[in-house]
């Protein structure tokens, strides 16, 4: 990774019906091997679990290549489309000629150089991490505006800039609006949402997935769970008519039942929420999910255990298998075909520990990464990981400078031996 070798991980890594369904309503999973309508393949047998790739529609699904992180990462057969989580404005990196800029073409026009530049055709406000999406030839995103009650709107445009058009308002409480997220599939705009909130005198935490029609805006609360537990993120994956969601949380009445992991399911025809596994007694922070069949389902802390150890877990046939035990403190995130795992202790030095396997265990890559020139001069390394994107054989690891404020979004060809490492973007936070 000579080129690799050239871009910092370090100490700091950056860290959601109409009516409700309490955890306590929603029916257990039942297994079903019969094919959906959307499956590729009509004729399989009855014995057969649908897999992800088998269900996947480009033209309807959300690519789950990008859906791990807290920013929007877009891929066209011409461009890339890169929004940070705060992001005022939409950048494009052109692939014919390796350049990016913000999504505007306006000769005259400052784009960034000056901050909320409405007139700018890639000035966004958006509403949300990952809050952009591209499906059948339009982007869409959340932005801010001045319509009451929420104070945002979705919108959709050109993939050159063009032709904004206001689809709707949302008309959610503000404290209901899934702002962490909104990931369009299958016609609906899905994400989730944390409050604060009060119960017989308790402070507690309310989370909730959920979403809106993008035809009607018409909005929807899918699941609450409201507890005592401490910061969770509901870590969404979109399998043909189904949307899974990883639930992961402490409960601080009970400690000792460690991390306490549910995994739903929303079935989208028939409107209907079943659990798929419920467990606690993991250790870690935050975990991921990544459904690589119905009867496999793959589940890792997205945070570095430093006492047990990077593990990666798989529900297979309704039984929790340890799928890979990778001996030592490390990241995990979850990718198509592939796990990455690092490890960011403060006194780290240069060479970072990176590790890129399959499911079953087999090395991708292994070896040391230094991002000195992120650092653009700045004397303290306060360079982090934002969000990490990708598959087995192309790696995009977004980083956010605390010194300069700036965003690095770098690809990876992982097909490469010694990978090959492009700067797409330099963007302000």
């Amino acid at each position: 990774m000579k080129r690799l070798l050239t871009l910092i991980l370090s100490a700091i890594f950056l860290l959601g019906m109409l009516c409700c369904t309490k955890p306590s309503d929603i029916p257990e999973f039942k297994a079903s091997s019969q094919p959906d309508a959307s499956a590729a393949e009509t004729d399989l047998p009855a014995d057969h679990y649908l897999t992800y790739h088998e269900v996947y529609n480009p033209e309807t699904d959300f690519d789950n290549r990008f859906g791990r992180g807290s920013c929007s990462l877009i891929e066209t057969e011409d461009a890339y489309y890169f929004a940070s989580a705060s992001a005022e404005y939409l950048y494009y990196y052109d692939k014919a000629v390796d350049e990016y800029a913000v999504l505007c073409g306006k000769p005259e026009c400052l784009h960034d150089a000056v901050s909320n530049n409405t007139g700018c055709n890639g000035c966004i406000n958006s509403a949300g991490a990952g809050a952009v999406n591209y499906l059948d030839g339009k982007l869409y995103y959340a932005g801010f505006d001045t319509t009451p009650p929420c104070y945002v709107s979705i919108f959709s445009m050109n993939p050159d800039g063009t032709e904004h058009e206001r689809l709707f308002h949302c008309t959610c409480d503000p404290q209901q609006y899934p702002g962490q997220g909104l990931q369009l599939h299958r016609g609906k705009l899905y994400g989730y949402a944390v409050e604060d909130v009060v119960e017989d005198a308790e402070p507690m935490q309310a989370f909730r997935f959920c979403c809106f029609d993008l035809a009607t805006g018409e909005f929807r609360q899918i699941y609450e769970r409201i507890s005592n537990s401490s910061t969770s993120l509901l870590k969404a994956f979109y399998f043909g008519k189904y949307v899974y969601f990883c639930d992961s949380y402490q409960d601080y009445d009970a400690k000792e039942r460690g991390i306490i992991i549910d995994i739903l399911r929303w079935d989208i025809e028939e409107e209907k929420l079943e659990y798929v596994y419920r467990g606690d007694g993991y250790s870690g922070f935050l975990y991921s999910i990544w459904v690589e069949a119905e009867n496999r389902i793959y589940f890792a802390s997205t945070h570095a255990d430093t006492e047990n150890g990077a593990k990666v877990y798989c529900l297979r046939d309704g039984n929790v298998e340890l799928a890979l035990d990778l001996g030592e403190p490390g990241a995990i995130r979850l990718l198509d075909g592939a796990v990455l795992s690092f490890w960011l202790p403060p006194d780290a030095p240069e060479e970072r520990r990176v590790l890129i396997t399959d499911y079953d265990g087999n090395v991708i890559y292994r070896g040391g990464w230094s991002y000195e020139e992120l650092r653009r001069g700045t004397e303290i390394p306060r360079v982090g990981v934002v969000s990490v994107f990708g598959d087995r054989n192309t790696l995009y690891m977004v980083y956010h400078n605390g010194s300069n404020r700036l965003n690095y979004v770098v690809k990876y060809d992982l097909t490469d031996p010694e990978p090959e490492a492009t700067l797409l973007f330099v963007t302000r936070s």
